[in-house]
């Protein structure tokens, strides 16, 4: 987990919540973890979770203004 919010593949923040997301792709998977920023250095993930659909899932959220691509 700590290696997809220290060098993600892409980072999201979602609109809705503040939260940021990391998407981070792992061969035909992707770990997805949802975290906030408590410092420079300190973060609290609030959920993390592997999917095959996770560059897919990430692209639908972006493009129905959910997620608003940062990195």
């Amino acid at each position: 987990m700590e290696g997809a919010v220290r060098s993600p593949d892409e980072v999201y923040v979602d609109v809705r919540t503040g939260y940021l997301v990391a998407v981070k792709s792992a061969g035909r998977r992707c770990l997805v973890v949802i975290y906030e920023r408590r410092g420079r250095d300190e973060v609290e993930v609030v959920t993390a979770f592997t999917t095959s659909k996770g560059l897919r899932l990430a692209r639908s959220r972006e493009e129905r203004g959910r997620w608003v691509r940062v990195k």
